[in-house]
């Protein structure tokens, strides 16, 4: 208690790593693989802008003002 003022704020991320891992992960990863390949399959996907795209570092790393992309129809 003492020492919490010291502390960052985001700097206890409960179920993040190590032993105490969330134990949905693993299924969560691949749950995100077999949705975008479904994804994939369906529609060619392209960027909406040609902006440049620019890396935020944080917890994850994501672009800048999200990344907007256009879906176009696969003829299968």
């Amino acid at each position: 208690a003492e020492n919490e003022p010291n502390i960052p704020k985001y700097a206890y991320l409960p179920f993040g790593g190590g032993p105490r891992i969330c134990i949905g992960n693993h299924f969560a990863l691949m749950e995100a693989q077999i949705l975008f390949a479904l994804l994939v399959s369906h529609y060619r996907l392209h960027l909406a802008s040609d902006k440049h795209i620019e890396p935020v570092r944080q917890v994850t790393t994501s672009p800048e003002g999200g990344l907007h992309m256009r879906l176009e129809k696969r003829h299968v």
